[in-house]
């Protein structure tokens, strides 16, 4: 499926009616994790995403994922538009992300696998992200799950960072410099995602502190969001 496009669309009222999430490619009927396309928020240019059918009953938009070796310290404009391959590792793009959610309430997954192959998985029972001009600025609550809470404890609230737009709150550094990622940092992070693949370095790596603190670096990450109410 991974390697098959599909367009999803249905006849209503004499017009199309294109899916706007993956819950409502699931909703009709389509239940295999893969690439399919989507029109959020109205929009006349469909973007392509992953959908994950198989965790926690499906119907998740795949908004990161890193399975493997992988450069994700990139500019402003790169995590503005998306990165990546849909198939291994990439980031769709915070303006993407934004008129995905910006469409009702939305959900978060983050599901983490170690370097030595243990599994969790942190929830957030709403989630969104602000527009550019608010910085993509974070909003989470609700949380639940086996990794621990790193949103709320620090992020929450904050805009997101990249090595040429510092928007975090640190004193006489720049966290996505210094933690060579970019991510919602504060003063700086207590989760870096978006960090150094493989990098043991004290918070340098992609790792989620609540769970293996900072000096274990995740071997493979997914974040996912899935739609729980209403469509604007």
């Amino acid at each position: 499926m991974d390697f098959k496009i599909i367009i999803l669309a249905s006849l209503v009222g004499g017009t199309f009616a294109k899916s706007i999430d993956c819950s409502d490619i699931q909703q009709k009927s389509y239940t295999s994790t893969g690439t399919y396309e989507i029109f959020p928020y109205k929009q006349r240019k469909g973007i392509l995403v992953r959908c994950d059918m198989d965790t926690s009953t499906g119907g998740w938009t795949v908004i990161q994922r890193r399975i493997s070796d992988s450069d994700f310290y990139k500019n402003w404009q790169e995590y503005k538009d998306g990165f990546g391959d849909l198939k291994t590792n990439f980031w769709l793009g915070n303006e993407n992300i934004h008129q995905i959610v910006r469409q009702g309430r939305y959900e978060l997954r983050v599901d983490l696998t170690s370097s030595d192959g243990q599994k969790a998985y942190a929830e957030y029972r709403e989630f969104s992200i602000g527009d550019e001009h608010s910085g993509y600025k974070l909003y989470a609550s609700g949380y639940s799950g086996t990794a621990g809470d790193a949103f709320t404890l620090k992020g929450n609230g904050m805009k997101f960072s990249t090595y040429d737009k510092d928007n975090d709150v640190a004193h006489n550094e720049k966290c996505a410099v210094r933690y060579h990622g970019a991510w919602w940092y504060e003063k700086c992070h207590v989760s870096n995602l978006n960090g150094d693949y493989g990098n043991t370095g004290w918070a340098i790596g992609p790792v989620w502190y609540p769970w293996k603190g900072h000096n274990h670096p995740m071997k493979a990450t997914e974040m996912k969001i899935r739609r729980i109410c209403c469509c604007n």
